[in-house]
């Protein structure tokens, strides 16, 4: 590979405003969509059966973002809490679960049994795990629900990623619950097999898709300081409840050049089960950027952005840095975060667990992990997650989501193991 100039890409997972039904794109320019969903997106005491909803068009405020338009009989209602998700003031913005004046916290209602349904869906969020039909005790559902990928084969809906199996003759990356996962790249993702396998080749990992260019993070992301009162420099402590509260996100931002390219972004809204205390949401990581820029300016970064009443800013981090090539190759532990590895530089080469992703001659993936994030019960949970590249659009970094879920005990952002990254 020659040396690029300005070269990142990022992915994130935020909390943002609600924006109803499930695309980002008009109806008409779905009709026929190979990958287009169909999701059953509701809100609170809505039918579970009936359909995704949609309100007057919103917009995110970023650059190149589009809200599929509707009605406003078909606007979803707001289950009481706070649009933006920001805390109230006197909220806790550190992570902790709130201790309460009258008592014990409930009992934790999140389900304990969920039913996936994505068997044969092209819907995104049935894929990993969210929106189901049937009784809340069995499902997660959600409602503000928006795909933001123009082009159609940034993302796809998977049964697997490559050939490799494992030691069980199971294919090594297959979904976490259910039988599908979703794909999300900056390049673009080969068509599934009628089994709904993917595999991909070294050549394809270069590209440029049509998803917008030179955009700014999507409100309300942002990579200034959230600590210290908004000055920083003294990460998870003093939380100003809008800045990234981990004080990770700004450099990286500033060095590849501050606007994303090749733009995608799932979003949706979710109501807290009482008595939880906390999400997790599975992801694997894939980049072409490793080994060549491991150290440099032109790492591919993942972002975990969460903005509730229990914390706001980037939830992705390792050692203090955002995750990132670089930082999944840093610490006590070498690469141990970045398991699989092919090419020159790589300190344990598993090329044969990367056969048939794209990643197996020159590339590195981090296998399956849990990120994991706060929550208060009874809260309106807004989460998005985005992938792109930053000063040019190619170099390829490819991420697989599935399993979302609740957590009754949570965890706190800034202990060690707790919030953030966890890897089977």
């Amino acid at each position: 590979m020659t040396r690029r100039v300005h070269r990142l890409a990022v992915l994130v997972l935020a909390t943002l405003p609600a924006c109803h039904d499930v695309m980002g794109l008009p109806g008409d320019a779905l009709a026929g969509h190979p990958r287009a969903p169909s999701a059953d997106t509701d809100a609170p005491g809505d039918d579970p059966d009936a359909g995704p909803q949609g309100d007057a068009g919103s917009s995110s405020g970023d650059a190149g973002s589009s809200s599929s338009g509707g009605d406003d009989d078909g606007a979803l209602p707001d289950p009481g809490s706070s649009s933006s998700g920001e805390p109230d003031a006197g909220s806790s913005s550190g992570g902790e679960a709130p201790a309460g004046d009258d008592g014990p916290a409930p009992d934790c209602l999140a389900p304990a049994a969920l039913q996936p349904c994505d068997g044969d869906t092209l819907d995104p969020l049935r894929a990993i795990g969210l929106g189901c039909p049937g009784d809340d005790d069995t499902r997660i559902p959600v409602w503000g629900a928006e795909l933001h990928a123009p082009d159609a084969a940034s993302w796809a809906i998977a049964s697997q990623l490559g050939t490799a199996l494992d030691e069980l003759g199971q294919p090594r990356f297959r979904p976490r619950e259910g039988e599908r996962f979703l794909a999300i790249t900056t390049g673009h993702v080969a068509a599934p097999d009628p089994a709904g396998a993917i595999a991909m080749t070294p050549a394809a990992m270069y590209t440029d898709n049509d998803n917008p260019d030179a955009a700014v993070l999507p409100s309300p992301v942002t990579t200034a300081p959230g600590s210290n009162d908004g000055a920083g420099g003294t990460p998870f402590v003093g939380c100003d409840g809008s800045g990234d509260c981990s004080d990770t996100l700004a450099l990286p931002w500033a060095q590849g050049g501050a606007a994303a390219h090749d733009l995608a972004w799932l979003r949706f809204d979710t109501l807290v089960p009482e008595g939880t205390f906390g999400f997790g949401l599975d992801l694997a990581f894939f980049s072409v950027e490793f080994p060549e820029f491991v150290g440099s300016a032109y790492n591919d970064v993942l972002l975990l952005w969460s903005s509730s009443e229990a914390y706001t800013g980037n939830l992705c981090f390792v050692d203090g840095q955002p995750c990132t090539v670089t930082s999944l190759c840093a610490g006590d532990d070498g690469c141990a975060a970045l398991r699989h590895c092919a090419g020159a530089g790589c300190d344990a080469p598993d090329a044969d667990a990367l056969a048939g992703t794209g990643f197996e001659l020159d590339g590195g993936g981090t296998g399956w992990f849990r990120a994991n994030g706060p929550a208060v019960p009874g809260e309106s949970l807004e989460l998005t997650v985005a992938v792109f590249d930053m000063g040019d659009a190619s170099y390829d970094t490819l991420v697989l989501l599935d399993d979302f879920d609740w957590s009754c005990d949570g965890c706190i952002a800034g202990v060690d193991g707790d919030c953030g990254l966890g890897f089977d």
